[in-house]
């Protein structure tokens, strides 16, 4: 079958009822970025589909190419959710696929109804779900639209610049409309229960773990983990975070702070790089870095540093001339290098440098002597490596290009890494 024939055949699928959302989505990831096998191959080997639907479904793609040609894939798609075709189109397909995704319409809806709030309070916070240097991150209720969503506020107590800074990070964020970048929906200022009001934006909220947990729990030879998370499904998902980190690069945006931490995944196949609060346009003057700035470390944590008005970040991932608190050489290869820090992790499932405080992963990173992923791979124990430790020359290679010490040395774009 062709993946056009691929792509009809899912669709009725789904339409059918002979499989359910989840399992659909559970093999359209891996399919729809090209994993050599076909979409009604991987249904049916997941137990998905019994050999009668699947003969069944064939035979209906068959008719249905022949009678109609390309138009089978409008139709079969004219009954589709748009949340379906949505989640489809954020998991990167090829030009052809999204194309060929982009004929199809949802249904027909009836008359929008504005429903109205007289007492104003659009957002009903609920658990904290995480916190950096500048903002808590917290579940929230979208009362206007009836949806869930995750709320960043301003944390109490910052100096009143800090909420310009916050600002920036919304502004920069909302304009990269990328499939990998978390979208943001809403900007403005809440009145918490002391009656002060404090800056927040409202974003997609990622019902998944991030790519850090998922390393660590593969680290520990955790047996689910270790199931659903091969090296192939690991890389694809990084050349998901490369497409975004591009995508933002075109735009003149640079992150500065990618790491595991800040790449969520969801339940659904999405790939998100979230935490853009370090994050610096190309060619613009900024404010000087300080202790508060977005994305910088409490004084209590091992992984970020701040200090000297010069260096944030997380130093186990930052390229070297970051770390030497380089303002003036603001380039997207310090993103690359990042990347490429990433892509250590996911080869030998440890970070490239570590150490017992910031300063000396700092010193780390800045002497540029770098131990290749297979090499650490190769020396951890065997029950944490796990069958698939060996890491290929090739991918040796293009972790310690992205890695180089001299930005001159790098891959010249994340486009290019990917």
């Amino acid at each position: 079958m062709s993946r056009e024939s691929d792509l009809l055949f899912g669709l009725l699928a789904l339409r059918m009822n002979f499989v359910s959302p989840e399992q659909f989505f559970g093999v359209a990831g891996p399919w729809i970025v090209g994993y050599p096998r076909s979409l009604p191959e991987l249904l049916h080997e997941r137990g998905f589909l019994r050999g009668t639907e699947r003969k069944a479904l064939e035979s209906i793609v068959e008719a249905q190419m022949q009678v109609n040609g390309h138009e089978a894939i409008r139709l079969a798609g004219a009954g589709l959710d748009q949340e379906v075709r949505d989640r489809l189109l954020a998991m990167n397909p090829d030009a052809d696929i999204t194309a060929l995704l982009r004929t199809t319409r949802p249904p027909a809806s009836s008359p929008v109804v504005i429903a109205t709030h007289p007492s104003g309070v659009r957002y009903k916070l609920g658990a904290e779900v995480g916190r950096g240097g500048l903002g808590r991150i917290v579940e929230a209720e979208d009362s206007a639209l009836e949806r869930t969503v995750a709320v960043k506020i301003v944390l109490e107590g910052l100096p009143a610049r800090m909420s310009e800074r916050f600002a920036r990070e919304a502004r920069l964020t909302a304009r990269l409309e990328h499939p990998n970048i978390v979208p943001v929906y809403d900007f403005g200022a809440l009145k918490g229960p002391d009656g002060v009001e404090r800056v927040f934006m409202s974003m997609k909220k990622v019902r998944g773990r991030d790519l850090g947990q998922i390393l660590v729990g593969l680290a520990k030879a955790d047996a689910e983990l270790v199931r659903v998370w091969s090296r192939t499904r690991l890389l694809m998902v990084f050349q998901s975070i490369c497409l975004g980190v591009a995508y933002a690069h075109d735009r003149g945006v640079i992150h500065r702070d990618l790491k595991p931490a800040n790449v969520m995944i969801g339940d659904y196949g999405e790939t998100l790089i979230v935490d853009w609060g370090l994050a610096r346009e190309l060619g613009k003057r900024e404010p000087a870095e300080d202790a508060g700035a977005p994305g910088a470390a409490a004084p209590s944590s091992r992984d970020n540093i701040s200090h000297d008005d010069e260096i944030v970040g997380t130093p186990a991932f930052m390229a070297p001339e970051q770390a030497e608190g380089k303002k003036a050489g603001l380039d997207p290869r310090m993103d690359v290098y990042s990347l490429g820090a990433i892509l250590y992790q996911i080869l030998s499932l440890h970070p490239p440098f570590a150490g017992d405080t910031p300063q000396e992963i700092v010193n780390l990173v800045v002497s540029g002597h770098l131990v290749p992923p297979s090499v650490r791979a190769a020396v951890a124990p065997a029950a944490e490596r796990g069958a698939s430790a060996k890491v290929p020359p090739e991918l040796d290679a293009i972790c310690m290009k992205a890695m180089a010490r001299l930005a001159a040395d790098r891959y010249l774009s994340a486009m290019e890494l990917h």
